[in-house]
């Protein structure tokens, strides 16, 4: 694919990035969800020659893998409640 991508485009997959849901996030998963956002599906190399994407993308990681130990424990506090 080619690396070029408007502002629009690059807009549209940091405000996917920063709204994300899932516990897991990877480029590969990106690329797929910002499909019918940009019009196209794009590389993981066309993210990454992009700044405010990887910039994004490092944030959210970096706050993920900081709330898992969060989601963890009350996964756990909810496994262990009596009567379930």
């Amino acid at each position: 694919m080619a690396k070029y991508m408007d502002n629009n485009g690059i807009n549209a997959i940091v405000n996917l990035i920063r709204g994300w849901q899932e516990p897991k996030l990877s480029l590969s998963a990106i690329c797929e969800a910002a499909e019918p956002l940009v019009g196209k599906l794009s590389s993981r190399q066309s993210l990454n020659a992009h700044e405010p994407v990887v910039t994004a993308y490092q944030t959210k990681k970096k706050r993920l893998k900081a709330e898992a130990p969060k989601i963890r424990a009350q996964l756990a506090r909810i496994l262990h409640q009596p009567g379930l």
